[in-house]
């Protein structure tokens, strides 16, 4: 299914260049198949597309490619990188409720969760 996409997309690319949404789902499908660069490339391609539009799509795209990019880094092994993204989605979009997970599971990950409960309980 996922190559079906890449396919679909690859094909679409060539009649629409500019379709920063289908940018997005490329990199998605990319992520999965670990091929990062791929992936961060077309991501990038997308953010910059998106800073061309009105606020509300500019917002909205934003925070998706931001998303994406956060759990490209994530399955890279660099959090601080993937912590950067989901941050940036939060400024796009505080009401975002996935980035404030994958915050959670970076926070998990990094072993922050621990180090906070310590200072809770001392205070």
């Amino acid at each position: 299914m996922t190559a079906l996409v890449v396919e679909l997309c690859e094909d679409h690319f060539r009649r629409f260049p500019h379709d920063r949404f289908a940018l997005i789902w490329y990199a998605m499908v990319k992520i999965q198949h670990s091929q990062y660069a791929q992936a961060e490339e077309a991501l990038r391609r997308a953010i910059e597309l998106f800073q061309k539009d009105n606020k509300r799509v500019r917002s909205a795209g934003g925070r998706s490619a931001a998303v994406e990019m956060g759990r490209l880094f994530r399955e890279k092994g660099d959090l601080k990188k993937a912590s950067f993204w989901f941050q940036r989605a939060l400024r796009a979009d505080p009401r975002y409720g996935d980035a404030y997970i994958f915050l959670g599971d970076i926070a998990f990950k990094s072993g922050r969760n621990e180090r906070a409960r310590r200072s809770k309980s001392s205070s």
